[in-house]
């Protein structure tokens, strides 16, 4: 006789905890602390190596401007602490197109002020999100762009649909991990010429 477990179908979801399944249950409710608390929590246990750190309310370019949350690296050996992934949370029924819009902002001034070829972005509404890459160079003829936009990871372009949005308890889920793994596996680098061991962290 087979068990419960083993005939339910295997969902590959990030609420992973019996932490997380409480703050994505109290994340239901249109409140926005509450969805912001379920993805801060969940962001501390993804990089949740040394080298990591997740910070709330950082500006991108010392300026007055907020962003939700940030993920930061060490770079111990140059003793240098870098962003790596910028982060925008929105209430469930929150405006899609602003919070992409926020994002890319944040991304066009920190990839400006840092001289970057490119910068990690995650946007949510809810407990729904979508992760992008912004880059300084225009993909076709690889010279720098005057007009950045938010590359999606996955799903089609950045044009303010909910529906593109995935649930962090759906089968869809599992590209928040893969992205995880990209960001930590490809830090964004800096757009002047510099060996391996200079890379921006």
């Amino acid at each position: 006789m087979h068990s419960l477990a083993s005939t339910r179908p295997h969902i590959i979801s990030v609420v992973t905890t019996t932490l997380l399944q409480k703050l994505y249950r109290d994340a239901a409710q249109d409140i926005e602390y509450q969805s912001s608390t379920f993805w801060q929590v969940w962001l501390q246990r993804a990089f949740h190596e040394d080298e990591y750190m997740v910070s709330c309310e950082s500006s991108p370019d010392d300026s007055r401007r907020r962003v939700d949350a940030v993920v930061k690296r060490y770079d111990e050996p140059n003793d240098i602490l870098s962003a790596m992934l910028w982060i925008e949370f929105k209430h469930p029924t929150g405006n899609v197109k602003q919070v992409e819009a926020q994002a890319l902002d944040v991304a066009g001034r920190y990839i400006r002020t840092n001289s970057l070829q490119f910068v990690y972005v995650m946007t949510t509404v809810g407990v729904s999100f979508r992760v992008w890459t912004v880059r300084a160079f225009d993909q076709l003829s690889d010279q720098l762009s005057d007009q950045l936009s938010l590359i999606p990871f996955n799903g089609g372009p950045a044009d303010a649909a909910r529906s593109q949005y995935i649930d962090a308890n759906s089968p869809g889920a599992e590209a928040l991990t893969r992205f995880v793994g990209t960001v930590k596996n490809f830090p964004p680098l800096r757009i002047t010429p510099v060996i391996p061991s200079q890379a921006f962290p």
